[in-house]
């Protein structure tokens, strides 16, 4: 409920374009990612906001994907 005060994101051709490139850097550093992960990363990265989440599968795109995550207490 708290979370529907932010509007939507737009998703753009290029967006999906970008998530499609960032998928191939992250075979290529040896992992798999899912084209949801992937769309997620890119917008984040187009409009320069962190990815608040708990998916551990972020922590690891971070390592070698030009997007930021929100600081997450706890996180290791």
């Amino acid at each position: 409920m708290i979370l529907r005060n932010f509007s939507d994101p737009e998703v753009r051709l290029e967006d999906y374009e970008e998530a499609a490139r960032l998928e191939n850097i992250c075979r290529a550093a040896g992992f798999a990612a899912t084209d949801v992960d992937m769309l997620i990363c890119a917008i984040a990265s187009r409009m320069n906001a962190p990815v608040f989440t708990l998916d551990q599968d972020f922590v690891r795109y971070s390592r070698v994907l030009p997007f930021l995550l929100h600081p997450v207490a706890g996180r290791a």
